[in-house]
């Protein structure tokens, strides 16, 4: 199922965050994003379009985006695919992994979580994450 929240939006305008776009850009296909979120959280409305937007700007591939929506119990609790796997507390959550190359899809392989955006965070989602993307890289030599 897909979040409607997850539409780019249609105002946002790419000149403005050239460097972050850039930043996604230059992630190869290995990379996934998966979104946890609700169309009726208001969080996930203001947040996920902007970051729906610098995905589609950066022309990342509809099949390494995946939605999953989260249902809101009672006492702040969630409910939802993968919620308790990757420990999602707040929505919305965003986790950049990066899947194993071809070489190494025959070993058992657990992706790596090369960044997490939650919701209480004070910069946009894409910004922040691409400044933990930069540093995550620049460790490992790969500057981008």
């Amino acid at each position: 199922m897909s979040l409607d929240s997850m539409n780019p939006n249609p105002l946002w305008v790419a000149s403005g965050h050239k460097k972050t776009i850039d930043v996604f850009k230059k992630l190869e296909g290995n990379f996934i994003f998966r979104i946890w979120g609700d169309d009726g959280c208001k969080d996930c409305r203001d947040q996920l379009p902007e970051f729906a937007s610098v995905l589609h700007a950066a022309g990342v591939d509809n099949s390494r985006i995946k939605q999953h929506l989260v249902e809101r119990l009672p006492e702040g609790k969630k409910k939802g695919e993968l919620v308790s796997e990757y420990g999602i507390s707040r929505i919305p959550t965003i986790v950049i992994e990066q899947e194993p190359d071809e070489v190494s899809k025959d070993k058992k392989f657990t992706p790596i979580e090369l960044a997490r955006y939650v919701e209480c965070e004070d910069i946009p989602a894409a910004d922040y994450l691409a400044h933990l993307i930069i540093f995550h890289l620049s460790k490992q030599d790969k500057i981008l």
